[in-house]
């Protein structure tokens, strides 16, 4: 592939996970009582083709395909995978082929839900996102009395699966609705060609310092909902987020570091304040006056993903 198409690819899979973490809505997924009706009295082999495309056809080409002529079906079928060839100029649509090369895996790996891999909630990410850059696998729970769980990540952002009832069957963590809902209406993204888009290079945490007097400076942290990974405990959410700083001068000799760790414990409910990020803020005190290098990791307890930032600050 040339190396264009994968930058842009990968720019791709990044907005997806930028879309993630923006919450979109499940409003265009859901399909109205009336289209159902239609593509249920659809011939056979038209019906399976909305079938097999549940996952990226928009609402208004599921309208358009259960309304159109029959004989103008097979030619729909033909633009719907042309509009989305990365490179419509060969013979090969590598969109289409990973898609259904997505379906094929995912009913290998998650076979024994008592339906087709591909439409269990583990499968239907999956096919949407790929394989995950990590998949943390827990067959005993995170500890003796938790459900079997599962955590993927894409980039910095965490999807969890939960066998809450011990058969077997995953579904998404409710620690993660605000966001995972997101999951089943990606094919908005999926949908659009394969072009260049905005630099997401990894999740991102704001960072800012203010020198409030001599020898005093507060820094401000705000980490974004993706990052925290919750553990469900009877009625409450849990997270242990860790911050590492270290303050170097201009000969890059350390002269400061702090380590701490921010326990957070909400209910179901004030998860959804957490959406705007969640902030922490430390002081760095006792530090000559001068110019120097702050450096900044955030991550999760126990996990080996973490986040580094850095950004200059005077101390008066």
């Amino acid at each position: 592939m040339p190396e264009n198409q994968s930058r842009a690819k990968e720019k791709k899979r990044k907005w997806l996970t930028m879309a993630l973490l923006a919450g979109v809505s499940l409003a265009g997924f859901s399909a109205c009582s009336r289209l159902q009706r239609l593509e249920k009295e659809l011939p056979r082999g038209d019906r399976e083709f909305v079938q097999e495309v549940r996952y990226i056809i928009s609402k208004k080409e599921r309208k358009l395909y259960v309304n159109i002529a029959p004989e103008e079906r097979a030619a729909f079928r033909r633009d719907f995978w042309r509009r989305r060839d990365p490179s419509p100029d060969t013979e090969r649509n590598e969109y289409k082929e990973t898609y259904f090369a997505r379906v094929e895996e995912a009913n290998r790996l998650f076979r024994t839900e008592g339906r087709q891999g591909w439409l269990t909630e583990r499968g239907r990410v999956y096919v949407l996102l790929g394989p995950p850059d990590h998949r943390q696998v827990y067959p005993m729970g995170y500890s003796f009395y938790d459900p079997p769980v599962e955590v993927w990540r894409y980039g910095f952002f965490p999807i969890i699966f939960v066998d809450r009832y011990h058969i077997g069957k995953y579904e998404m963590a409710m620690a993660n609705a605000y966001y995972l809902n997101a999951v089943a209406n990606a094919q908005i993204m999926l949908n659009s060609p394969v072009q260049e888009m905005a630099e997401q290079d990894k999740q991102d945490f704001g960072l800012e310092s203010t020198s409030e007097k001599k020898g005093f400076t507060r820094v401000t942290l705000d980490v974004p909902y993706g990052l925290l990974l919750f553990k469900r405990e009877g009625e409450e959410y849990h997270a242990v987020l860790e911050v590492r700083a270290v303050l170097r001068d201009k000969d890059d000799t350390e002269v400061w570091k702090k380590k701490e760790s921010y326990p957070i414990s909400v209910t179901e409910e004030e998860l959804g304040k957490l959406r705007k990020g969640y902030p922490v803020r430390f002081n760095i005190e006792n530090v000559p006056p001068g110019g120097y290098v702050l450096k900044v990791r955030v991550g999760n307890r126990g996990d080996e993903n973490f986040i580094d930032k850095s950004m200059k600050i005077r101390v008066r």
